[in-house]
Formats: C-alpha cells, sequence, structure tokens
C-alpha cells in the first residue's frame, strides 16, 4: 500500500536534498502543469507542498503513481506538518475514493439491531461502548456477535445518520464537529480532520 503522506514527503526530502529545485525552478514546475503560485516570493515550505501535491496528482492521473491510503496517522504525516510548521498543512488536491484511515465492522446483536464503528488500519478488534456505559471488545470486528448478559436500548435509539464529510468544506466539517463538542484543528487537511472527528465520534 501507499500512502499520500509518504510520497509527498519522500518528494519533499529529495527537492531539500538536490540544489536544482531552487523557488525558480519549482515554479516553474508548477507553471508546466497548470499549477499558479501567485507569489513568487512566497515562502519555499508553501511553493514546495503546492508544487509537491501538484506533481502527485498529476503522477496518479497518467497511472504512474497509485495512492491506496492518505497516511493521516504516518510518521511522514507527523514530518510534513512539523516541516509545515505555523504554516499550516494544506489541503491536497488530490481525490481519492478512500475513508481517511480508517474502516467501518459493521455487527449485529441479538434483537436484529446492526451498527458499525470506525477502527484504524490493521486494527481487528472491535471496541464500542453500549448505553449502559458498558465498553468491551470483540476480536474479528466484522463477525456477528451476541451480548446475553448486557442490558440493550436499541429499540428506543434512533440510528444517526452522519452526513457525508468527503463533501464538507474544512469550515463545515470544524462547525459540524464544535456543535458535538469536537475541537479539530482546521490547520490541518480535510482528511485528517475527517480522520480525528470519526476517531471522536
Amino acid at each position: 500500500m501507499t500512502s499520500y503522506a509518504k510520497v509527498k514527503w519522500d518528494i519533499i526530502e529529495m527537492w531539500n536534498s538536490d540544489a536544482k529545485y531552487t523557488n525558480s525552478h519549482l515554479i516553474d514546475l508548477a507553471t508546466e502543469m497548470g499549477v499558479e503560485i501567485g507569489n513568487e516570493i512566497a515562502d519555499r515550505k508553501s511553493i514546495i507542498a503546492k508544487v509537491s501535491d501538484a506533481v502527485i496528482k498529476s503522477d496518479v492521473e497518467k497511472g504512474d503513481c497509485t495512492i491506496t491510503e492518505w497516511g493521516t496517522s504516518s510518521q511522514e504525516q507527523t514530518n510534513f506538518e512539523n516541516y509545515m510548521g505555523s504554516l499550516g498543512v494544506p489541503e491536497p488536491e488530490l481525490e481519492l475514493d478512500i475513508e481517511s484511515n480508517t474502516h467501518e465492522h459493521e455487527h449485529e446483536h441479538d434483537d436484529g439491531t446492526v451498527h458499525s464503528h470506525p477502527h484504524e488500519d490493521g486494527h481487528h478488534e472491535d471496541e464500542h461502548e453500549h448505553d449502559d456505559g458498558t465498553v468491551h471488545s470483540h476480536e474479528g470486528g466484522d463477525e456477528p456477535h451476541t451480548h446475553e448478559e448486557e442490558v440493550h436500548m436499541y429499540e428506543d435509539v434512533e440510528e444517526v445518520e452522519l452526513p457525508d464529510f468527503k463533501k464538507m468544506t474544512k469550515k463545515a466539517l470544524d462547525e459540524w464537529a464544535e456543535e458535538r463538542g469536537i475541537i479539530l484543528d482546521r490547520r490541518k487537511t480535510k482528511a485528517h480532520m475527517i480522520a480525528e472527528l470519526n476517531k471522536q465520534l
């Protein structure tokens, strides 16, 4: 699997260590790909972030690169965030039809209720909380299981339908989360914000 964060960080490391990648060269590269750098004396980090994103997008569209995940919780993403510092991490232009480093496990209870919980990739233990405050986990989270000794209130609980976070702007995500007592960092990428929101829901 190839993550967006890893590919981007690899590019940044190469450009920072190769003398030919001056601001002028990067701006020319951006122009070739139809990306406009409005300010030629902009911070080098901002230029690199914008141009590297355009390079990845172009490579994906040409079929030269395949991205299978965002890598929002990876070391490379942390490196990139530290690199950008107070400038903040720009939202990627690349559109991927994948969730932000999470997947959901659906399971059914004795009463017929089916629900799901987001989990980090590679995490197969299905831990969840019931209305009575009981928290427990199950190996192989997508296997059906039963709870004979627990009190379930699912009959009285209306299933809450979540909006499609990927179609929302960062501002809308931030406001939606804040209404529910969840604080997000709008300086992060939208993918990172969605991952953090899924984690706290």
